[in-house]
Order: C-alpha cells, then sequence, then structure tokens
C-alpha cells in the first residue's frame, strides 16, 4: 500500500488567491490522490509560523504562489529550499520572482484556473512519483532506527 502523498502550500492570506488554491491547486492534488493544504486551513495551537514551518518540513511537496512579491511567501519559500524541498513555483507575473529563485522553474500563469490546472497536473504527479515510499518502507525505516 502507498501512503498519501502530503502537498504543503504557500501563498499570501490575500483572498484574491482563494480561487486559484481551492479550485487550480487544491482540487488538482486532490484529483491525483495527494492530500494538499495551506497555513489557514490547519487548527494551531502553538505560534501560526512555527506550525506552517513544521508543515513545510513533513510535506512531500511544495507548491509556493510568488504572485504579489508577498515577504512572508519568499521567506517560507526559502526556508523550504534550504531543507530540499520538491518544489513548485507559480506567479502571475515574471517580475514578481525573487532573484534567488531566478533559476528555479515557474509556472506563470493569468487568472485562468483551468489553464494552471493543466500545467499543474503534469509538474505535481512528476514531482511525486519521484522517490514514492510505501508504508512498508517507511515501517522498516522506523525499525532499524
Amino acid at each position: 500500500m502507498v501512503r498519501r502523498r502530503t502537498v504543503f502550500t504557500i501563498m499570501s492570506g490575500n483572498e484574491n488567491f482563494d480561487k486559484i488554491y481551492k479550485d487550480g491547486i487544491k482540487e488538482t492534488c486532490n484529483d491525483l490522490g495527494a492530500d494538499c493544504e495551506r497555513a489557514d486551513e490547519v487548527l494551531f495551537d502553538d505560534s501560526l509560523k512555527c506550525n506552517t514551518l513544521t508543515k513545510i518540513s513533513g510535506a512531500d511537496l511544495i507548491i509556493a504562489d510568488m504572485s504579489g512579491s508577498n515577504a512572508d511567501v519568499a521567506f517560507k519559500a526559502g526556508y523550504a529550499k534550504a531543507l530540499n524541498k520538491k518544489m513548485i513555483f507559480l506567479s502571475t507575473k515574471e517580475s514578481e520572482i525573487p532573484e534567488d529563485l531566478k533559476d528555479s522553474r515557474h509556472i506563470l500563469f493569468s487568472e485562468d484556473v483551468e489553464s494552471l490546472k493543466k500545467e499543474l497536473e503534469k509538474e505535481i504527479s512528476d514531482s511525486l512519483e519521484e522517490g514514492k515510499v510505501t508504508d512498508d518502507e517507511i515501517l522498516w525505516n522506523k525499525l532499524m532506527m
């Protein structure tokens, strides 16, 4: 049995991004059999930032929407990159991509959710197929520790 993969999305908390997240990112992940969350969907007891960083470190894949040049999004994307996480970067404009991330592949998208979903489907599928781990392998690794 293969465990469900987890995707954590980093993006601006602005409600203008809700449609992109819910109808584009989350729906595509669910269609591919992956669980997808972003910070505002998770109940936290402690600091939101601390728990967000925990979610980032535990995710199989990070999707970072760099649209709007949000400093908090850039910080969290940098954290995920430092952890060597598999990442998919999104942006509405090439000019919004931070200098440090210009060498990373970005999906440039408009407000058209359907075209974003098509591009994301391949990227997410490819990213999650690499290094797929079964429940038996996870159990074996825990027993060997």
